[in-house]
């Protein structure tokens, strides 16, 4: 394995499990009434962020999850490229590259993605 895949491995990882706690079948971003849900997935995408980063052919037998991982993959090398670090390339995903860039950062996010990518518990933020 190379070490740019293992690098993205580790940051997938970390930031499944800061997101849904690595379960591929979550739904989320539902504005607390439990219906029309913006985000699913391990890594809680966004049909508008799929679009933008999704890859570009996707075969018939793919899955949900193999789509987000290219997904996510496209999204952190491209940021990876323009210089940001796993944890801003974390709130980034998480926030958005544009809040990220007014100054927004949500620190126990961040805190919690630290942990997993370090291997460390989490949940004391």
């Amino acid at each position: 394995m190379s070490t740019l895949t293992s690098n993205f491995e580790k940051f997938a990882l970390a930031l499944a499990l800061t997101e849904s706690d690595d379960n591929e079948r979550a739904w989320g971003d539902d504005g607390g009434h439990g219906v029309n849900y913006l985000a699913c997935g391990r890594w809680q995408m966004h049909p508008a962020f799929v679009w933008e980063f999704g890859p570009a052919q996707v075969q018939v037998l793919d899955s949900w999850n193999t789509v987000f991982k290219h997904t996510l993959f496209n999204f952190w090398m491209s940021r990876g490229a323009a210089g940001r670090s796993e944890n801003q390339i974390a709130m980034e995903f998480h926030l958005g590259v544009a809040a990220v860039k007014e100054g927004r950062w949500a620190k126990g996010y961040d805190e919690d993605f630290t942990k997993h990518l370090l291997g460390l518990p989490t949940g004391s933020a």
